[in-house]
């Protein structure tokens, strides 16, 4: 038990490529520590400590995107990195929303996660970004009331988040719609 007390959280962060799963990172630690661009920069699984006054560390694990075609490496990076989690944040962009490539993710989680039953499947979060990105593209003047909504961006969000809710098979309360620009 002190062990486990003495282990910082475990976050592992993954989702397809250029997804904004880099810009999350750097909004955590309001600083530049992953590298972002058009062109993935992330290979394998990249750990970082993150440490703020009045909470416990974390230990934030950056996975490389899939969706391109050398997908394979990931599944099994990820996968194993996935074992070890305590929470797992699924980063999806709402400008190209939750598709089967995620499912298949999500689906391969599950199914290694359960092999040993003596494994718990980590509690997972969907993080949407790109949501200033949604029609109508001038508007963004958060925050939004996605419960009840109330402007035509807020009924965007919310839309969105229901799609992925069917898409996914979980539910809305696992989905934190973000906007990571500056």
């Amino acid at each position: 038990e002190e062990k486990q007390i003495a282990e910082p959280l475990s976050i592992l962060v993954i989702g397809q490529t250029n997804a904004g799963k880099s810009s999350l990172i750097n909004a955590l630690f309001a600083t530049l520590k992953a590298e972002t661009g058009v062109i993935p920069t992330t290979e394998g699984v990249i750990p970082y400590l993150l440490e703020r006054p009045g909470l416990e560390s974390a230990i934030i694990l950056d996975c490389e995107g899939y969706g391109h075609k050398e997908s394979g490496k990931f599944f099994s990076k990820g996968l194993e990195a996935a074992m070890r989690s305590d929470i797992i944040l699924l980063v999806i962009s709402a400008v190209n929303a939750a598709s089967d490539i995620d499912k298949k993710m999500l689906r391969e989680i599950n199914e290694t996660i359960s092999i040993n039953p003596q494994n718990k499947i980590p509690p997972i979060v969907v993080v949407l970004t790109h949501i200033d990105q949604l029609r109508p593209l001038r508007e963004w003047q958060p925050p939004y009331n996605i419960a009840n909504p109330d402007s035509l961006k807020a009924n965007m969000i919310r839309q969105y988040i229901e799609a992925i809710t069917t898409d996914l098979n979980i539910n809305s309360d696992q989905i934190a719609a973000v906007s990571l620009a500056p």
